[in-house]
């Protein structure tokens, strides 16, 4: 989103091309001071969404696919605060009893998941009934739940290091809501630092490793992105992507997104420039679709204004 007026972070968007995120807003009761607030962007303006009294700052970090709820903190002298908001409107707070941080919004609404502060952080589920479970006894700063399933049966986190073995090896999970098991996520490079994104409808889970290697977990299988997809029939050849000397593999780094039925992939990668030199580019790998008689794409953009 582009604006010459105000400062924005865009953090998600609904099926309606409802934006949620944060943007500097003016105080009307000041000619100067202006906050960051949580807020909504739609028919081409950003909207404040209802604050408590006494908080003037915080930003949304995820909404529904309907458009309708969304969810996000409230901050104030290092205070975090998690809600959900319906229309705009305060629905509930999340964790009363202390700081509190929704990265994702459960596809009903109804439920998120993040992370609480007990000693560090912790990942947790904030459950519709007001409760919270945490998702893992282990606690850090990288601590988090990173998203439902598109169903909203599944949560994807991030729940520690296991150091029962040789190698000390990340715990990524996915919790069942329905039966409260944990199925760990496997790796495919020991001793690698992870990040996932993503979880698709049919459980695949898209990531990255140590900053260089694009991730899925399909099937339960864990794969490098670009080797998955080359067997699948995808060709990279003309995307001149960059690879480093004494390697033999693209440098895609990241599996960044996945639609719900698989068939669309979003990745990041370097491509190599005319002066020996990288740059960043993202490319959708889309199946299933006539590659020689498709629509022709239409691109707007818009100014965003207050």
């Amino acid at each position: 989103l582009l604006s010459t007026l105000t400062e924005s972070e865009a953090w998600a968007v609904s099926n309606d091309g409802t934006v949620v995120g944060v943007f500097q807003h003016s105080d009307p009761n000041s000619s100067t001071a202006s906050y960051e607030c949580p807020g909504t962007w739609k028919d081409s303006k950003w909207t404040v969404m209802e604050l408590p009294e006494g908080y003037k700052s915080g930003r949304a970090f995820a909404i529904t696919p309907d458009g309708k709820y969304t969810c996000g903190v409230v901050t104030q002298n290092y205070t975090y605060l998690g809600y959900i908001w319906k229309e705009g409107k305060i629905y509930r707070q999340l964790n009363a009893s202390g700081i509190a941080i929704p990265y994702a919004i459960s596809p009903d609404g109804q439920e998120a998941t993040g992370w609480i502060e007990r000693l560090n952080r912790t990942a947790c589920y904030f459950k519709k009934d007001g409760s919270v479970k945490g998702l893992s006894s282990y606690q850090s700063i990288w601590s988090v739940g990173k998203g439902f399933s598109p169903d909203g049966n599944k949560i994807l986190y991030w729940g520690g290091y296991d150091w029962s073995g040789e190698d000390l090896t990340q715990c990524w999970g996915v919790y069942d809501i329905a039966t409260g098991d944990s199925t760990a996520v496997p790796m495919y490079v020991k001793n690698a630092d992870f990040d996932f994104f993503q979880m698709s409808g049919k459980g695949t889970i898209v990531g990255e490793s140590n900053g260089s290697v694009a991730y899925m977990c399909v099937d339960g299988t864990p794969r490098s992105a670009y080797q998955y997809l080359q067997e699948k029939g995808v060709d990279f050849s003309n995307l001149n992507i960059f690879i480093p000397e004494g390697d033999s593999i693209p440098y895609i780094f990241r599996a960044q997104t996945i639609s719900e039925d698989d068939n669309t992939v979003g990745l990041l990668y370097y491509a190599a420039t005319d002066d020996g030199y990288a740059e960043l580019k993202s490319v959708i790998v889309k199946f299933d679709v006539d590659s020689e008689h498709g629509a022709p794409a239409e691109v707007t953009v818009n100014n965003v204004d207050k």
